[in-house]
């Protein structure tokens, strides 16, 4: 079997994204690979609530906007990078129109990944990253995708 050489490891920042990101260090150790650590902007219009999310590409949000909303959440991947022992990662911010499981797949095709790993919490397999259908991630993907269980204890 080939080692994986890169994971793309998926975030919500949550206690639950802290587990799944332990692991992924643990295996990353195991096959001396670099880690990618992605987290896809779900950006909401003013009109709506936080409940209906509304992506927009990075083309569609006004510059000024789209570079704060990267440079926001650029700045929480490190500082939930340091949150994890031996982390260390290439953070990269998303902001797109597509669904988030395609631009998974969008950015583990331009960066080669070898391996996503993503989680899921609770009884009913709950993605970490809202909206997210983690099947279809699983169907399209280019590479093998392992969904950690991760109920934070």
């Amino acid at each position: 079997m080939k080692a994986y050489q890169h994971i793309l490891l998926t975030t919500d920042f949550s206690k639950f994204s802290e587990v799944v990101a332990q692991k992924a260090v643990n295996l990353a150790g195991h096959f001396n690979a670099r880690i990618t650590l992605l987290h896809v902007v779900e950006h909401f219009s003013e009109d709506n609530d936080e409940d209906n999310v509304v992506v927009e590409s990075h083309q569609d949000v006004d510059s000024d906007s789209g570079k704060n909303i990267i440079a926001e959440n650029r700045q929480r991947l490190v500082e939930f990078a340091n949150l994890v022992p031996n982390l260390q990662v290439i953070p990269m911010v998303s902001v797109s129109t597509e669904a988030t499981e395609d631009e998974i797949i969008k950015v583990a095709r331009e960066i080669k990944a070898d391996l996503i790993i993503m989680g899921e919490h609770g009884e009913n397999g709950v993605s970490v990253l809202p909206g997210l259908n983690t099947r279809k991630l699983q169907q399209k993907a280019p590479c093998d995708v392992l969904v950690v269980h991760a109920d934070a204890a």
